[in-house]
C-alpha cells in the first residue's frame, strides 16, 4: 500500500529520497541512490524532541541532495491505522514544514521483522554499525522506490 498525502506535487522533485523509521527512542535512517534504485541503510537518530530530531537528521542527509521523505505508517495488521499511524502522520506534516521537503507515507507493516532476517542472514557481510532502525528504513524505502517504480511505468 502507498500513501502519499503531505505537500504533495503531480511530479516528483528530482533527487534522493531518504526514508524515516521512527520508533519511540529511535529514528531509522535510509536513503537511496539518485536514480531512485536502490535504498541503504545510513543510520540513526535517538529521539530526544521534534526539533533535535529534525536537525539530527538534516545532519545524516547533509549533501545527500533529498528531494523527498518516506515516512513508515505503522497500520494495523487489519490495515486500519492507530495511534501509530497517527504519530507518524503529524510528525510528517510537521517534517514538511519545518523542511520543505515533499512526504509520504509507505505501510511499514512487518519491516523491523524483515531487517533483523535480513541482518541474520548476512551476519559478517553487514556492516557492524547497521542498526536494525536503519535497515528497517532502507526496507520502507525500497518498498516506496518499488512501488512507485509501477505507479510510473
Amino acid at each position: 500500500m502507498h500513501f502519499r498525502d503531505v505537500k504533495m506535487s503531480n511530479f516528483a522533485a528530482p533527487g534522493a529520497v531518504a526514508a524515516l523509521d521512527l520508533g519511540s527512542r529511535r529514528i531509522g535512517v535510509a536513503v537511496c541512490d539518485l536514480g531512485r534504485v536502490a535504498a541503504y541503510p545510513l543510520g540513526v537518530v535517538e529521539r530526544a524532541s521534534f526539533e533535535r530530531d529534525v536537525r539530527a537528521i538534516l545532519k545524516l542527509l547533509a549533501g545527500r541532495e533529498v528531494a523527498e521523505v518516506v515516512i513508515g505508517l505503522p497500520l494495523l495488521m487489519n490495515a486500519a491505522e492507530g495511534t501509530g499511524a497517527h504519530r507518524a502522520r503529524t510528525f510528517g506534516q510537521r517534517l514538511a514544514a519545518r523542511t520543505g521537503w515533499n512526504v509520504s507515507f509507505q505501510d511499514e507493516r512487518l519491516s523491523t521483522r524483515e531487517a533483523r532476517e535480513r541482518i541474520r542472514e548476512a551476519r559478517g557481510r553487514v556492516r557492524p554499525d547497521c542498526h536494525l532502525d536503519a535497515q528497517a528504513a532502507a526496507i520502507i524505502l525500497q518498498r516506496w522506490l518499488e512501488s512507485h517504480d509501477r505507479e510510473t511505468t
